[in-house]
């Protein structure tokens, strides 16, 4: 992969005090979706084929542990190992409901008349099944869990709400952030797509360019979604798009800008 990709290592993004050699690497699944998508295969289609790949890989690795803690969509056949062998599991969601985005992006998509082919419902059957199987449910905020009771309420009684955090040693304000500049940057950093809002974004960001011209710029960093590509090339002339930033670089990105706009429709 360091050929393919260029970065010395894939997803290195693991605390820097745990031990390279508790850490297993399993490539084939993004191998797998890099070729899929260059082969065009629908987007859900490669997401379950990386998904369920990773989990049946992982699952056969050697493991010695008393609780398993994984994060969704990726669980199901080590859910069922662990449960087997008499482990407690614990599954991690960083979003709502999946449900609840299904019904966001069938509203929105309409909304922006574009087309939204039926989507692969077999992840979110996995998912589902994940969550049933799952001793305990991780979410990061009340609004999580709100959709979490509504859409799948036999696993309310399941589900912990555990806030994130942030690391202020790195994600800290330069010395001089309240300097008097002559332009403002708007920074947005994530998936560029339907469901982060990012029509909505581009077209507040339009009116603020109409009144303040040049003195105002929106940066916008992240992996660009098929189904927005058209929307964003609308307003080249007024973003400066990054496309995917690595993430030891992101503190420096952040820095850069004066406000962080979070126009998402379905989140954490």
């Amino acid at each position: 992969m360091y050929k393919l990709t260029g970065e010395k290592k894939l997803l290195n993004r693991y605390d820097e005090n745990i031990s390279d050699k508790n850490v297993h690497s399993i490539l084939t699944p993004e191998i797998v979706e890099f070729l899929l998508e260059k082969m065009k295969i629908k987007s859900d289609i490669s997401y379950f084929i990386r998904h369920t790949l990773f989990d049946k890989m992982a699952a056969r690795l050697p493991h010695q542990y008393d609780i398993l803690y994984i994060a969704d969509g990726f669980a199901l056949d080590n859910i069922m190992k662990a449960k087997r062998e008499g482990h407690k599991v614990i599954i991690d969601r960083g979003l709502v409901h999946p449900m609840f985005v299904d019904e966001v992006l069938k509203e929105e998509y309409h909304r922006q008349g574009l087309a939204l082919s039926n989507p692969d419902r077999r992840l979110l059957d996995r998912r589902m099944k994940e969550y049933e199987n799952a001793d305990g449910i991780v979410v990061v905020s009340e609004t999580v869990k709100k959709t979490f009771v509504k859409s799948q309420p036999n696993v309310a009684d399941k589900i912990f709400v555990n806030y994130l955090g942030v690391d202020i040693n790195v994600f800290t304000p330069p010395g001089n952030y309240l300097r008097k500049k002559e332009k403002v940057h708007f920074l947005f950093v994530g998936l560029v797509s339907i469901r982060k809002g990012i029509p909505y974004l581009l077209d507040a960001f339009k009116k603020i360019r109409h009144c303040y011209g040049k003195k105002a710029k929106l940066i916008i960093a992240g992996k660009l979604e098929p189904g927005c590509k058209t929307i964003l090339s609308r307003y080249e002339d007024v973003i400066d798009f990054r496309g995917e930033v690595p993430f030891s670089k992101m503190a420096n990105l952040y820095q850069e800008a004066d406000v962080f706009v979070f126009p998402s429709l379905a989140e954490g």
